[in-house]
């Protein structure tokens, strides 16, 4: 699900809409169970990865479905060791994969990036380290989930109506990512025309 990769080597792939792939990770997901015993809807992640100048490991928490309307997040921290004596910018890329049907919204100035072939989130990290140090440091980030046949439920309540549309008037005119169904940098009437468009009939509207 969850794939997390060192980089040693910044290059450019101009049919990459994100980052390139880089040097693979060893990555073990496990299941985050409760004081109960029960396994919980979270997974642990912990992904290493050393050549001979650096070391990385990576512990962080993440949902264990990406199937579910509403937040979801990743947090967590980097150990990241250089081992020679030269201050350097250790480099590395988590992709995050997201389940058929769902796609993500993001917040506004996001560094996020998604791959809508791949079905993937992609973050990229930049941390300096100076020589022969080992810092840690913390990551995290967090998007929203819509199905792609409802992205104007704002709200994340299962239903496009009165209260989404309220929302997407508040933010008229703005560029704010949770009302700009259509990502053309303005939240206008096109955005309103999808939201209607994919208006949900309530219980009430049901003939008996």
């Amino acid at each position: 699900m969850i794939e997390l990769l060192l980089s040693t080597v910044v290059a450019v792939q101009d049919a990459e809409p994100c980052s390139p792939r880089l040097l693979p990770m060893y990555t073990t997901r496990l299941p985050v169970f409760g004081p109960d015993g029960e396994v919980t809807g979270m997974l642990q992640i912990v992904s290493e990865a050393q050549t001979d100048t650096r070391e990385l490991v990576v512990y962080y928490l993440t949902p264990s479905q990406s199937n579910v309307v509403g937040p979801f997040t990743m947090e967590g921290d980097a150990q990241i060791t250089n081992k020679t004596p030269q201050t350097r910018n250790v480099k590395y890329r988590q992709s995050v994969k997201i389940d058929e049907g769902m796609v993500p919204i993001f917040p506004s100035g996001s560094d996020l990036c998604w791959e809508p072939e791949k079905r993937r989130i992609v973050c990229d990290y930049v941390f300096p380290v100076g020589g022969n140090e080992t810092v840690t440091k913390a990551i995290n980030w967090s998007v929203d989930l819509r199905l792609e046949n409802q992205i104007a439920d704002i709200n994340s309540d299962g239903w496009v109506d009165a209260q989404d549309q309220g929302i997407l008037m508040g933010d008229w005119g703005t560029d704010n990512p949770r009302s700009d169904l259509n990502q053309d940098g303005t939240v206008n009437g096109t955005d309103l025309g999808i939201l209607f468009g994919q208006w949900s009939e309530s219980s009430d509207d049901e003939e008996s």
